[in-house]
């Protein structure tokens, strides 16, 4: 037992050195006195790209007075088959890319019909995996007028091949694109995620050299993830939850939604590729139009020849379930015990006098709002989480 926890360790040991040693940056001094920073075997140098133009104010430091001047927007792309190459000089991912992971049991998207239907991963069962996160962030204070302005969008990936505990560590989330966020709104998406599918469809195509294989491996964008409003953004849906078709999976509209629950009901139509070309097309011989049946645009990540929007089968769990329809059925169920079981006051109390464990303990409800109008109590997603299992 000891010997396995030993190799166990040493294994783990072996992985963070050689990620730290990959990621950290050494400063380096040189003769004329600057420093460079240099990384284990090199480094992915980020490439800006230039968006266009746009006026701002600067402070002239010989007159002293503010001119008006262009300003270049730019965003900051790190080259995707760059930093697959230097995740592959890890040894240990490697192995663990070769690493068959399919299931009877469904536990992963491998799992799944569209996996074991897909027309790369089918045929190449070690053919990359590539899923990709957007959000954005706020650099200033939230609660501050300069809120909005300094606000960055990122683009992260990890590989789907790597066993889960592997891509929940941080340090295996990798950085793809840092934008504006009003470039983004300015320029269009599609200008940002250009650079990422011209690498996509060279990895699909013609593959990379890798170590363990004296073939080229393949791999396409397996899932593309994000919150609903981001997702919608990126893959040309309307932004705008109050639509007529605001859902990405199926044309059921916002008053039929409210009596369907389960796509085997003969009134739900779902999205699929010949669907959304029709929409397309109606939309490119009607321009005045704004949308079709909840789409605003064809997105650049169609022209990928193995990912289509339409199949991007991604739901936000935090917002969907977690805090929207969890907490409503809570609070449901609530209602019913404060009109059966215990009185209303007492839930709140045994809600925070319940044993959570020595993990969750600082994230127990302090205050569950059953009295207020509306469907939720007013808690956050993690409190959420807690309380719903």
């Amino acid at each position: 037992m000891l010997c396995l926890l030993t190799a166990q360790v040493e294994v783990q040991l072996k992985m963070f050195l050689i990620v730290f040693i990959i990621h950290s940056p050494i400063l380096i001094p040189i003769q004329n006195g600057e420093n460079i920073s240099v990384r284990n075997g090199g480094v992915v140098e980020p490439t800006e790209i230039h968006l266009g133009v746009r006026y701002d104010t600067r402070k002239n430091k010989i007159s002293g007075m503010y001119e008006q001047i262009p300003v270049n927007d730019t965003f900051i792309y790190i080259p995707l088959l760059k930093t697959l190459e230097f995740i592959f000089r890890n040894n240990e991912v490697c192995n663990l890319i070769q690493e068959k992971r399919q299931s009877d049991t469904y536990r992963d998207l491998c799992d799944g019909q569209y996996y074991k239907n897909h027309p790369l991963y089918s045929i190449h069962s070690n053919a990359l995996q590539i899923q990709i996160y957007y959000d954005d962030f706020e650099t200033a204070n939230p609660l501050g007028s300069q809120h909005g302005i300094h606000k960055l969008g990122c683009l992260y990936f990890v590989l789907r091949n790597l066993p889960a505990h592997i891509n929940s560590s941080l340090m295996n989330i990798h950085l793809i694109s840092l934008f504006h966020s009003e470039d983004g709104k300015k320029y269009g998406m599609d200008k940002i995620l250009g650079p990422l599918v011209d690498d996509v469809k060279i990895l699909e195509q013609e593959g990379m050299k890798v170590s363990f294989s004296e073939e080229p491996i393949f791999g396409t964008i397996a899932q593309f993830t994000s919150d609903n409003l981001g997702l919608n953004g990126i893959l040309g849906y309307v932004e705008s939850f109050s639509a007529k078709h605001y859902c990405r999976l199926c044309l059921t509209d916002k008053v039929l939604a409210q009596e369907v629950f389960s796509e085997d009901d003969p009134r739900v139509i779902l999205r699929s590729r010949n669907l959304n070309e029709e929409h397309y097309k109606y939309l490119a011989d009607n321009p005045n139009e704004n949308s079709c049946y909840g789409i605003k645009r064809n997105s650049v990540l169609n022209t990928l020849t193995y990912f289509n929007v339409s199949e991007n089968f991604v739901l936000d769990i935090m917002h969907d379930i977690l805090e929207g329809v969890a907490q409503y059925e809570v609070k449901l169920l609530f209602e019913y015990m404060s009109c059966n079981l215990i009185s209303c006051d007492s839930i709140p109390q045994r809600l925070y006098a319940f044993n959570y464990g020595y993990l969750d303990k600082n994230n127990r409800p302090t205050k569950v709002k059953l009295q207020q109008a509306g469907n939720s109590i007013g808690l956050t997603q993690r409190k959420s989480d807690i309380v719903s299992h």
